[in-house]
């Protein structure tokens, strides 16, 4: 029987946060902590997930997603900075958002993604149209992944805010050729999606 976790991550992540929390998720994990069990913990009162620096393993990704993909409130999912997501958690999230309908943020920044796990994110993308924003910063895909959202992006049309990252293999923006390739791409994009209000490759 797992053990339910609900009264500990209906929390607070800060002292200094004011903002009431009944209707939000902040849990931090250390190293040598029990994980989290949402087995028991009903997210339909939800609207914003916030974790943060956790420790949570992979059935921790496997049920939050599971429940995600039939919630109907929660529209603020952030992920960042998580040791253990990683590829597996990215192709969960992808999972989860070719049939999730109300999500409309998620940041997945800082989580060692590859161009693996970023590639079931950009698949999902193809179909899903209620995601408006995207952070994906600090991660290790490469030039590829880059490519492969500019091209999603002609099709998809609902995301407006877009801050991807710069790919860990070339500084891109400093190299004349690449650069070009690049610009030539998102001109490219921008002719068809008028939607996207920010986009950002560098950060």
């Amino acid at each position: 029987m797992m053990k339910d976790f609900t009264d500990q991550i209906i929390s607070c992540q800060f002292d200094s946060y004011t903002e009431e929390c009944e209707d939000k998720i902040f849990e931090t994990g250390y190293e040598g902590i029990e994980p989290v069990i949402l087995k028991n913990i009903n997210l339909d009162s939800l609207t914003t997930i916030h974790i943060s620096i956790s420790y949570f393993n992979q059935d921790f990704t496997v049920q939050l997603c599971e429940l995600l993909k039939k919630n109907k409130t929660v529209s603020f999912l952030s992920l960042e900075s998580n040791i253990n997501l990683g590829d597996f958690g990215a192709g969960q999230l992808g999972d989860m958002l070719l049939e999730n309908k109300c999500l409309r943020t998620l940041g997945i920044g800082g989580n060692k993604i590859t161009d693996l796990g970023m590639e079931l994110i950009i698949k999902s993308l193809y179909t899903n149209n209620s995601l408006t924003q995207l952070i994906t910063v600090n991660n290790n895909f490469t030039m590829k992944t880059v490519k492969d959202f500019l091209a999603v992006l002609k099709v998809n049309k609902s995301l407006h805010k877009v801050l991807l990252g710069t790919p860990r293999d070339t500084s891109f923006m400093g190299e004349q050729e690449s650069q070009q390739e690049i610009q030539e791409l998102i001109l490219d994009c921008l002719s068809t999606n008028f939607n996207i209000c920010y986009l950002d490759l560098v950060n």
